[in-house]
């Protein structure tokens, strides 16, 4: 009897795990996201991340997240800076404010070895100013300083009203 009952639990998870994999072919993001849980921690990274590569293709935030993550710092995954930071900007433009402060902030402390990362964290460091993120006010007022002093004056003005003192004592250095 136990053994017929191991027999059917396990028929059940594999036909389980089919209809996830096939309900993920059929872009549901959330059954290739669940799919991954269930490969990931099986161990079967290369067919996990496939299942997240799908789910992200079809604009999953969590699916490009988790990519991200695992291409920036995972044991399991190589290093892939430039992949990880694909990704990020990916789940930023989705819609999470975390992986957008994050692709800010690395920009922001790179721009001295390519100009390209000064637009990129100009352009995320509004984004987040627009979202009352009001540390990246203060990092957009920097960025424009010496190029654009009304806009570092706009950006610079909105930290200061949310209190921030660091962006107070540059509105004074701009006057």
């Amino acid at each position: 009897m136990k053994k017929l009952l191991l027999i059917s639990i396990l028929f059940f998870t594999a036909c389980f795990e089919e209809s996830l994999e096939s309900k993920c072919k059929k872009n549901d993001n959330e059954a290739c996201f669940q799919q991954y849980k269930n490969y990931y921690y099986d161990k079967q990274y290369d067919k996990a991340m496939q299942m997240l590569e799908i789910a992200c293709n079809n604009n999953h935030l969590k699916s490009c997240h988790n990519i991200g993550v695992y291409a920036y710092n995972d044991n399991v995954y190589p290093r892939d800076f430039l992949r990880a930071i694909k990704h990020f900007q990916k789940s930023c433009d989705l819609g999470d404010v975390n992986d957008c402060k994050f692709i800010a902030k690395l920009h922001y402390d790179f721009i001295k070895l390519n100009k390209n990362n000064f637009n990129i964290a100009l352009k995320y460091s509004i984004k987040l100013c627009d979202l009352n993120e009001y540390e990246y006010c203060l990092m957009a007022a920097k960025l424009n300083y010496s190029t654009n002093k009304d806009k570092a004056n706009i950006y610079a003005q909105k930290a200061c009203d949310a209190k921030l003192q660091e962006a107070c004592k540059m509105l004074e250095t701009i006057k």
